[in-house]
């Protein structure tokens, strides 16, 4: 899955993908085989499966937003993503991603600023210390 809009800069998949493709797979091999022989065949040599997915706009440099969201919704098969909404605004994708960091209950980073707690508005756990 790649969210650049190769047509509209001027390029190809190929242009960008190919020779680094194969290095990354013949080093994660190599470092894999290196580390526990017995364990990994060496591998390589597979079909790159380019899934249609959301563009992101011109000149953005947000496309590690893009692979979480991706990530996210990917469950392995190679069937492309249907019901993937990404907005081709990417404000917007990153707001999203900030806010299910900062309002996820694994977030542990307390206390959390004023303005901050106020968007957020009580928690169960501080509704259940306000009761007592």
């Amino acid at each position: 899955m790649d969210s650049n809009n190769y047509p509209l800069i001027g390029t190809l998949v190929s242009d960008h993908h190919g020779a680094l493709s194969k290095r990354i797979v013949k080093r994660l091999s190599d470092a894999l085989h290196k580390v526990v022989p017995k364990r990994f065949c060496r591998f390589g040599g597979f079909r790159k499966n380019m899934m249609n997915c959301a563009r992101m706009a011109i000149c953005s440099n947000d496309c590690a937003f893009y692979v979480m969201k991706y990530m996210e919704a990917y469950d392995g098969s190679r069937e492309p993503i249907e019901t993937l909404n990404i907005p081709t605004n990417s404000t917007i994708v990153r707001s999203s991603i900030l806010f299910q960091l900062v309002s996820s209950d694994h977030n542990l980073a307390d206390p959390r600023h004023p303005e901050i707690a106020a968007f957020l508005g009580p928690s169960v756990g501080d509704a259940s210390e306000q009761a007592s």
